[in-house]
C-alpha cells in the first residue's frame, strides 16, 4: 500500500514526463528510418525479435572483442571474471566478419570490458563497419 500519495504522484507525472520525450524520440528516429528507406518491418524486427515468429537471421549479433577492464566501477561484476583477461584473436575477428556477411547480419554491438584495451580497437571498428 503507498503510505505517501503525493510522493507517488510526482513520480508519475515524472514519469509520464520521460515517457513523452521518449516517444518523441522514438517516433522522430522511426520517420527518419522510413525516409532512409529501412523497411517499416526491418524496424519492427529490431525493436521486437522475440515477438515475432522467428527470423530467418538474427536483426543483430553481440560481440565481445575484450573482456579486460580497468575502470574498476563499483558496481561492475567485472572483478568476479576469471583470469586472465582475453583479446579476440585475429582468426577469430576475421572469422566473425567472413561470418557476418554470408549471413548478412547488418547490425552489431559491441560489448564486454573496456573495448579500447584492445590493441587493435580503431583498426576492428573500421573493419566492422565498412
Amino acid at each position: 500500500m503507498i503510505e505517501n500519495k503525493k510522493e507517488y504522484e510526482f513520480n508519475k507525472f515524472q514519469d509520464f514526463a520521460w515517457r513523452a520525450s521518449y516517444s518523441y524520440y522514438y517516433i522522430y528516429f522511426k520517420v527518419y528510418a522510413l525516409k532512409k528507406g529501412i523497411p517499416l518491418k526491418k524496424l519492427i524486427q529490431l525493436k521486437y525479435p522475440f515477438k515475432l515468429p522467428d527470423l530467418p537471421k538474427p536483426p543483430i549479433l553481440s560481440v565481445n572483442f575484450t573482456d579486460a577492464c580497468d575502470l574498476q566501477c563499483v558496481y561492475c561484476n567485472n572483478p568476479l571474471f576469471p583470469y586472465p583477461r582475453t583479446m579476440m584473436s585475429d582468426e577469430v575477428f576475421n572469422c566473425l566478419l567472413k561470418n557476418l556477411k554470408k549471413a548478412k547480419i547488418n547490425r552489431v554491438r559491441i560489448g564486454g570490458g573496456e573495448l579500447t584495451l584492445h590493441p587493435k580497437c580503431a583498426l576492428m571498428l573500421k573493419q566492422l563497419s565498412g
